[in-house]
């Protein structure tokens, strides 16, 4: 009787290990193919701040490579796009802001990265972009300021 009892809880262990096995076989099948991923269900952003909103986007993959943005000045004075670029994971810069770009008051205006060519951006592939516009207030000599924001986006 010892002997059969033994026999029933190894085929009870053996049979949940198979459903077990098969469990971890389909998260992987799931994993592999992207739907797991969390960057596929999260929405396409781009946050730079009150002062200077972001109003549209645009990843494009190259060669060239670009990030439009569409960007309207909240600061109530006029502004000047002096440089943009793009920061890494690991905090090197990417990209160069391509036409230095005047903002009037309330205005919207698009501003260009260029040259990220680097970051090797796939079409179809969402990614997540650390933006840093310098700008400055009223006329060309005066003080310079940054702005940072995110920008999560599908590469067209």
């Amino acid at each position: 009787m010892a002997h059969r009892n033994g026999q029933a809880a190894l085929e009870y262990i053996v049979t949940y290990g198979w459903a077990f096995i098969l469990i971890l076989v389909a998260f992987g099948a799931l994993a592999y193919f992207g739907v797991l991923s969390p960057n596929r269900w999260l929405p396409d952003k781009c946050d730079l701040g009150a002062q200077l909103e972001c109003q549209d986007y645009q990843v494009v993959a190259g060669p060239p490579s670009t990030v439009s943005l569409y960007v309207r000045n909240s600061f109530g004075k006029d502004i000047l796009i002096t440089n943009a670029t793009t920061v890494l994971d690991n905090g090197t810069e990417a990209g160069s802001l391509e036409t230095i770009t005047q903002i009037p008051a309330g205005n919207v205006t698009s501003i260009t990265i260029g040259d990220l060519d680097s970051l090797g951006i796939v079409k179809g592939q969402k990614r997540q972009f650390i933006i840093r516009v310098q700008f400055s207030k009223d006329a060309v000599g005066s003080p310079t300021h940054w702005l940072s924001g995110t920008l999560f986006a599908t590469a067209q």
